[in-house]
């Protein structure tokens, strides 16, 4: 538990950092601990500094000790060998917990944010808890693996955790392969070998072959390892063992008198000295199609990103199904029921279809991180009903058939597809959905109206911003026109075509 704490504590400051970033702070953070403890001896010694902390008690259950020899059977098991096998059950725990978790739905959630965090925001996941967890969960288990070495060595000094371990432990996971845990486990067990191997076969192989010791082992086991990971990441920069999906992603190059469910009041974004919405208000009655149209620039998708949690805006704001939308977080919003679709496609591009869709479940599930590893009958049968549903949209979308091929392998129209299915995933009531027609031809953009129009009937509200203004005219109920981040016009579609404002600011003469 204290090292759960630790590890939220220290995970916090890192929140915002991805990739390389991340690798380097957290690998500096554990340097400015190991300096921290070494130097905690004065005025009040608690670590006795360098020289480390000894007479610790061993493992014990009960009376039983790991570190005395003991009779099983007429066998003398000694205490390193009970102590292996402690590791050794211990080892198969943690892969067993990973690999529950690795096929859940926090999971899915960890390798959507890896993905693209901006997206899994826009699908319900909190990322921050999520991250916070990942800390957590790591730190713990790094906790029970330096109290049990430290019990087994009956010793422990800040010294014993050095930069080098650090990196050795980020290089097992690099040269096995990120994301697969039998990579990660390949690359662990070759590391581990590398430095025995060499300590006993290169020193008699130099003096067998030049007759004395050219290079210390130890600096030629350096030098062999740095060697090794420049050639993986040259020719194998997925690891040695990869995941398949990995292994893939690197091979393949309602009427007019309707009630109200949302009311922007007074809306207003300001981007220095640039006002993107200008004190916008609209509303969107139940079960309609509500088009929001205006040239490049008008502030349609800052609209969007105001509703959806990902700008905070500076004035007004929005009544969301009776309720006022205090959503200053994309998660939040979508809890409340609002989805999107994004102007430039966003989806988990190294997941499948499937997985991508599954994600979007998160939000409307609930099985955690003790429940993943636990796999209780609940979360089994939670888990079945996240896949059956996510196949379901695919289904409805029209493309079933790729369920199982990466999101970032289908073509244009149907990653638009997949794109909307993840968002209905959330079961929204409003579905916001940001030029879904761009770059689609003719036949695709039928479909497309045809798609957009099911949703509506099957219940849902949707919110479109589009270009295609013969679509937007033909398929919208309502439509609202933006310029310059101010409202021009909000009124049926046959009104709006005809308005002498929306003629010479956006339609043309």
């Amino acid at each position: 538990m204290v090292a759960c704490f630790f590890g939220v504590v220290l995970g916090s400051p890192t929140l915002k950092l991805r990739g390389d970033y991340l690798a380097i702070v957290t690998l500096g953070f554990g340097e400015i601990v190991r300096i921290f403890m070494n130097n905690l001896n004065a005025p009040v010694n608690i670590t006795n500094g360098a020289q480390g902390i000894t007479l610790i008690d061993p493992v014990a259950i009960g009376s039983f000790k790991f570190s005395n020899t003991t009779q099983f059977l007429g066998i003398s098991i000694s205490g390193p060998q009970k102590y292996y096998y402690l590791l050794l059950v211990l080892a198969l725990l943690v892969i067993v917990i990973n690999l529950r978790l690795q096929n859940s739905r926090i999971g899915r959630a960890w390798q959507a944010i890896r993905e693209d965090e901006i997206a899994a925001k826009a699908v319900g996941i909190n990322t921050r808890n999520l991250k916070l967890l990942a800390f957590a969960m790591g730190a713990s288990f790094g906790g029970v693996a330096g109290g049990v070495f430290s019990a087994m060595q009956g010793f422990v000094s800040p010294e014993s955790f050095s930069l080098i371990e650090s990196i050795m432990i980020l290089a097992m996971v690099v040269l096995g392969g990120m994301g697969h845990i039998p990579g990660v486990i390949l690359g662990a067990i070759l590391l581990t070998i590398l430095p025995e191997a060499l300590r006993y076969g290169v020193g008699p192989i130099q003096v067998a072959v030049f007759g004395k010791m050219l290079v210390d082992p130890e600096s030629l086991r350096m030098l062999i390892f740095g060697l090794a990971l420049v050639l993986v990441m040259r020719f194998k920069p997925a690891g040695l063992w990869p995941s398949p999906e990995r292994k893939r992603e690197l091979q393949d190059a309602g009427g007019a008198m309707a009630e109200l469910l949302l009311q922007a009041n007074n809306v207003a974004k300001h981007f220095g000295g640039v006002k993107a919405l200008r004190d916008v208000s609209l509303s969107i009655r139940q079960g309609e199609i509500y088009g929001l149209i205006g040239p490049n620039g008008a502030g349609k998708t800052t609209f969007f990103n105001c509703l959806t949690g990902l700008y905070i805006p500076d004035g007004g704001g929005f009544v969301f199904d009776g309720k006022a939308l205090l959503a200053d977080a994309p998660h939040q919003a979508a809890e409340r029921g609002i989805a999107r679709t994004f102007q430039n496609i966003r989806l988990f591009g190294n997941m499948t279809a499937l997985e991508n869709v599954m994600v979007g479940r998160h939000v409307r599930t609930k099985a955690g991180g003790f429940g993943a590893m636990l796999q209780s009958a609940a979360t089994r049968a939670e888990e079945a009903a996240i896949r059956q549903r996510a196949l379901d949209l695919l289904h409805y979308v029209r493309i079933e058939d790729r369920a199982d091929d990466l999101a970032k392998n289908l073509s244009y129209g149907d990653q638009r597809r997949l794109e909307i299915a993840r968002a209905l995933a959330t079961e929204p009531k409003l579905l916001c959905l940001d030029e879904p027609a761009a770059g689609m031809n003719h036949t695709e953009t039928e479909e497309l109206r045809d798609l957009i129009d099911g949703i509506r009937r099957d219940g849902t509200t949707i919110l479109l911003i589009e270009h295609d203004v013969k679509l937007v005219m033909g398929l919208c109920d309502r439509v609202a026109v933006l310029d310059y981040g101010a409202l021009v016009i909000e009124d049926v579609p046959a009104v709006v075509q005809k308005d002498q404002r929306v003629i010479e600011a956006y339609l043309g003469a």
